[in-house]
């Protein structure tokens, strides 16, 4: 057997185990977890409404239970067939999007270029490994049941190859990055990371009127329809609040008589601090700054200055660690992964089993300080983290 066969045989080794590592895991949560109760409620009420010709932003039914763009309703309405037929059960149905989503990542990962900088392929592979055994991504996708997969998959679609001139690059990369705002508003904080990256000016501005009119136009309807007050106040959702540095800064607004509207201006105020810091002015060091090294610094800052929190905002800067800053990846792995396992051990069990009759382990006393703890070691984590990103996104790090 020559050399060429030798090593087409261990990459083919190397897929396979990739393969299996990334299914796996992922297969059993499919089958075992019930999924997070009120998400997958929310889910089958916003097809019935849809079903029904109800107003999805305005219908009674639906306050608090859909704070999206209309994407993910849409998509919804496609998969709600498979459990009103009794194809699959509305739990396994609503995670198929995100699960495909996922390989999709996977497959970017191992394909990734940009125009200026294409990973050698030993990264890629290591990229690939981190996303495939992420806890974060198997509790919070196959466990869960959220769907930031399917936004990630589509920011990254964006991203491939990004940096040539001209305006039609731009339009296309927009359009992808538009499409994934009208699953969820966070990828809009991430225009200026790829605007940064541009390969000229016109594909920056492209790119901008793009990644802004396409939700635009999906949003337009709803809001002639419905009225805007109703559509941008149903999108100005919150989250859990957090005792993070973000909830720290906007106590005040939380706190106030017209809580929604001031709570939406703390959290779009805060994101802007958050990438004011996060990308830097200049690439004063040696290092060769690239778009997924942006996009970590971008996505770790808004996590860490989020006033509110839900276990999908962890799982936003994994894929652009994983290519950028692979070790970073696996010590977020590790981190976020930790916190959210004994969150939904201890607090949300079905989530994760649906036999579940209480937590999946001991409790007493010493829970609540045990999850303050760690809670507390996880955001020390991403702020070391968003520190490191952001000096590589500077070029003061290769």
């Amino acid at each position: 057997m020559g050399e060429g066969q030798r090593r087409g045989g261990r990459r083919a080794a190397v897929l396979l185990g990739l393969a299996a590592a990334f299914v796996l895991p992922r297969m059993a949560l499919w089958l075992l977890a019930r999924g997070a109760g009120y998400d997958l409620g929310s889910y089958a009420l916003v097809a019935a409404v849809l079903r029904s010709g109800g107003a999805l932003y305005r219908d009674p039914a639906l306050a608090g239970r859909y704070p999206y763009p209309p994407a993910w309703a849409w998509m919804l309405g496609l998969l709600a067939p498979l459990w009103e037929r009794g194809f699959l059960p509305l739990a396994r149905a609503v995670k198929l999007p995100g699960l495909l989503a996922e390989a999709g990542i996977l497959a970017l990962m191992l394909a990734w270029r940009e125009r200026d900088w294409s990973p050698p392929r030993r990264r890629r592979v290591a990229a690939a490994w981190a996303w495939a055994l992420s806890p974060v991504a198997w509790l919070v996708t196959a466990g869960h049941g959220q769907f930031d997969a399917v936004v990630l998959f589509l920011v990254l679609a964006a991203g491939f190859g990004w940096g040539r001139p001209g305006g039609r690059a731009g339009a296309r990369a927009g359009a992808l990055l538009g499409a994934a705002i009208c699953f969820k508003q966070w990828p809009l904080l991430l225009v200026p990371a790829f605007c940064r990256r541009a390969g000229d000016r016109r594909a920056g501005w492209a790119l901008a009127a793009a990644a802004l009119a396409v939700p635009l136009a999906c949003l337009a309807p709803y809001a002639l329809a419905e009225g805007p007050a109703a559509v941008f106040g149903r999108l100005a959702y919150v989250g859990i609040p957090f005792e993070g540095p973000g909830r720290l800064l906007a106590l005040l607004a939380l706190s106030a008589p017209g809580r929604t509207a001031l709570v939406w201006w703390a959290r779009g105020m805060l994101a802007l601090l958050a990438l004011a810091v996060a990308l830097p002015r200049s690439s004063r060091g040696p290092g060769r700054p690239t778009l997924v090294q942006d996009l970590a610094a971008s996505s770790l800052a808004i996590l860490a200055l989020a006033p509110a929190v839900s276990p999908q905002y962890f799982l936003w800067p994994l894929p652009f660690l994983a290519l950028s800053a692979p070790r970073s990846a696996w010590l977020t792995n590790a981190l976020a992964g930790g916190v959210l396992t004994a969150v939904y051990v201890w607090v949300f069990p079905r989530a994760i089993w649906a036999g579940a009759r209480g937590p999946l382990a001991p409790t007493g006393p010493w829970t609540g300080p045990l999850l303050s703890g760690l809670g507390l070691a996880l955001w020390a984590g991403i702020l070391l983290q968003w520190r490191g990103a952001s000096r590589r996104a500077a070029g003061d790090e290769p």
